[in-house]
């Protein structure tokens, strides 16, 4: 038979081409063994042998499919029924990142495998990704400003770029301020004696 799970931090469900739809709701971490445990009228189905059966992860509003674990079969999401086969939907929360900058500069974001970046503040300054992504956040000053620091989800650091492990909704601020002026003193002249 197939045997479906749903596991991680985030909610959704998965079908299958045969009738199948187990939802988050459907497993339960059992808290006396710690074993994930889901509703077999849900997510358990005998199958046909040798059939292939399609499995479709939809992720709620509030989260994003990661991956499928389980049975090496099931990486694909189309399983070649020849025993009893377990496949795990992994699904992860969403959380969403906000920068704003205070003063003349701007802030870009790029994330664990982004090449483009996915803040670019100025212009946009909000992005969403999946709980536990690493982002690395650059605070650029306009020309003859300084950074002076972050604040906010970011803490109260000064480095440049930053990088924050997204785990809950995050608001961080990047303060640029102009320099303080350099004050020279003026020469010591000796007095006459």
């Amino acid at each position: 038979g197939l045997f479906l799970q749903i596991d991680g931090t985030g909610h959704g469900k998965v079908t299958t081409d045969t009738g199948l739809s187990c939802q988050s709701s459907d497993c339960q971490v059992d808290p006396k063994t710690g074993d994930l445990k889901c509703n077999p009228q849900a997510c358990t189905q005998r199958e046909k042998t040798a059939s292939v059966v399609t499995l479709t992860p939809q992720a709620d509003a509030d989260s994003v499919f990661s991956s499928w674990g389980g049975n090496e079969d099931c990486i694909d999401g189309k399983v070649f029924m020849n025993s009893g086969i377990l496949c795990i939907a992994y699904f992860h929360r969403i959380y969403s990142l906000t920068v704003a900058a205070q003063g003349p500069g701007q802030v870009t974001g790029y994330g664990d495998y982004n090449q483009q970046p996915i803040i670019d503040c100025g212009s946009k300054c909000q992005t969403s990704v999946s709980e536990g992504m690493r982002v690395s956040l650059q605070a650029i000053p306009t020309q003859g400003m300084t950074f002076s620091g972050w604040s906010g989800d970011c803490g109260n650091s000064t480095q440049t770029p930053l990088t924050v492990a997204v785990n809950k909704e995050m608001k961080c601020l990047a303060t640029f301020v102009m320099p303080a002026p350099v004050v020279t003193p003026p020469p010591v002249t000796p007095t006459p004696p």
